[in-house]
């Protein structure tokens, strides 16, 4: 875990001297191969799957419709959250108002 931090210490300071892009995006895109590395041993055998090309299809549009699916929630998610925050700010507003005009 030490060696992930000083990966992403070392971006944060490029992005410092702006010899890397800025933003945590690209922190995140230095870290990932490393994660990536960690968590797949390379000494371990891969499975080899019997399928053909008709279920190795199916499998890939399963998993495509999967993270499609994945994005479209997570977007409608963060569109439903900002327009409750916006809705909470106007109820406060009508609240503030309301409490100004009894006093």
């Amino acid at each position: 875990m030490s060696e992930l931090k000083e990966i992403i210490k070392i971006e944060a300071q490029h992005q410092k001297d702006g010899s890397a892009p800025k933003g945590k995006l690209n922190l995140l895109n230095e870290a990932a191969p490393y994660t990536m590395e960690q968590d797949i041993d390379p000494e371990a055998t891969i499975p080899v799957y019997d399928l053909n090309d008709d279920q190795r299809d199916r499998l890939l549009a399963h998993a495509r419709q999967d993270a499609s699916l994945a994005v479209y929630v997570s977007h409608e998610a963060m569109k439903t959250a900002k327009a409750l925050r916006h809705l909470i700010w106007f109820l406060l507003l009508i609240c503030l108002i309301i409490l100004w005009r009894i006093w």
